[in-house]
């Protein structure tokens, strides 16, 4: 019988656990190797990754990491992790492996004491461990043909290049404003703004930094502005005839007067562990957390964090956008 083992992967083991992910998600070339298109997170000394492994005969085989986040919603704060990078070599797949590793990364949540975890991927495959779609967000397209409905105001666009630390600094401050967010440092900004292969640029009214994007062939995966939707959305078209993004429910009415054609859609799947510190960090109460207490799972879910049908009957909706999870 194969040894078999389900084990933390070591800082030592780095350069194998790349090259299963890599090798399990068909990357070859270098530009979309995990290790190029995620340095905010794929660097050897990374405390807030952990990746939990299964092996065969000594030889990793799957992998699924947990990347550990603080989430703030003004003065609010819990802790979250996102589940991904899951893999599995093409030789040992449909052997049960991937199961019993989630589990794991589950349990190992729950030691941490998390409060909340997210993922993007298959509902019904992951449904099986606890995790529902839930988050509302609004999903639309811009389009030059648009322009002529966006109000025309003065602005500077640039490109930001990693040498830019000042403007770097302003744009963390100006990101530090919103409402709901992903904790972040300086150190670690400017790799995050680059990840998923984007391009960042930032917006100057006056000769004040207003606002910012990130782009990549034809999608605008993160955007924060303190100026005009109007300008930042022309800003955009600078960059590219039409453009796709996703934005929090909040910005609902400026986008349906003005983009080419929006759905509503669900942000991610989540799964709730501390039921009690979510709906205190969504605005909840103590009579909210009892009546929700005896009610199925992934309904708790649906009804705690919104989904893409209704508002959530807590608070605000959760958004996590691409760029600033994992």
């Amino acid at each position: 019988m194969n040894k078999f083992e389900i084990r933390e992967i070591k800082y030592d083991e780095y350069e194998t656990l790349l090259d299963v992910m890599n090798t399990s998600f068909g990357f070859v070339d270098d530009e979309v190797k995990f290790e190029h298109i995620l340095p905010k997170l794929y660097y050897k000394d990374n405390p807030n990754m952990i990746h939990i492994g299964a092996f065969v005969e000594g030889k990793l085989v799957t992998s699924i990491g947990l990347y550990l986040f603080n989430m703030i919603n003004n003065d609010k704060r819990i802790s979250i992790a996102c589940v991904g990078a899951v893999s599995t070599l093409p030789e040992y797949r449909n052997k049960g492996y991937f199961t019993k590793v989630l589990n794991r990364v589950i349990e190992k949540a729950k030691e941490l004491n998390l409060d909340l975890l997210y993922l993007g991927g298959d509902r019904t495959r992951y449904n099986h461990f606890g995790f529902e779609t839930a988050g509302r967000c609004i999903y639309f397209n811009l389009n030059k043909r648009n322009l002529g409905q966006l109000k025309e105001e003065s602005y500077e666009l640039y490109k930001l290049e990693e040498s830019d630390t000042e403007v770097i600094k302003e744009l963390l401050d100006l990101y530090n404003k919103e409402p709901m967010r992903i904790e972040r440092t300086i150190d670690n900004f400017y790799k995050t703004l680059i990840s998923w292969n984007c391009t960042p640029y930032y917006v100057k009214q006056e000769g004040k930094v207003v606002g910012y994007f990130t782009y990549k062939e034809g999608e605008v995966d993160e955007l924060i502005f303190n100026t005009s939707i109007d300008t930042m959305f022309r800003a955009i078209l600078d960059v590219s005839d039409y453009a796709m993004m996703t934005l929090p429910m909040s910005y609902y009415k400026d986008v349906i007067d003005r983009a080419d054609w929006y759905v509503i859609r669900f942000a991610d799947m989540f799964k709730i562990l501390n039921l009690h510190n979510v709906i205190n960090f969504l605005g909840g109460n103590a009579y909210q957390l009892d009546h929700l207490k005896n009610k199925d799972e992934l309904e708790v879910i649906r009804l705690v964090l919104g989904d893409a049908a209704y508002d959530s009957v807590i608070g605000d909706n959760m958004f996590i956008s691409r760029t600033n999870g994992g």
